[in-house]
């Protein structure tokens, strides 16, 4: 599966269910899409997906998104040791930054 044509940056299984996310930034933000899918056998015999959860899939889907949540913020910390320390500045020090040099009008 793909969002926008671009496969997943990373991927997580629990026997037939998936989790495959994806980093994005826009306008220097970073944030992350899952998308979460069941495979199954169809009556051709096809190995098939789709996102709808039976009742005794739900605890395992649970325990994979805490699985994708705990990857996201890995993630997330990574992507921050990575930045200069300019951009590690609190939100509210880059405003006032960029007023006192006339930039946030």
């Amino acid at each position: 599966m793909t969002e926008k044509g671009r496969e997943p940056d990373w991927r997580l299984r629990d026997g037939n269910l998936k989790a495959a996310g994806w980093d994005n930034e826009h306008e220097g933000r970073s944030y992350h899409n899952v998308r979460f899918t069941r495979t199954y056998r169809g009556s051709n015999g096809q190995l098939q997906e789709n996102a709808t959860f039976g009742q005794n899939d739900l605890l395992r889907l649970s325990k994979l998104a805490e699985r994708a949540h705990e990857t996201i913020r890995k993630r997330r910390e990574a992507q921050r040791s990575e930045r200069p320390a300019q951009e590690q500045q609190a939100p509210e020090a880059r405003r006032t930054r960029q007023r006192d040099q006339g930039h946030g009008r």
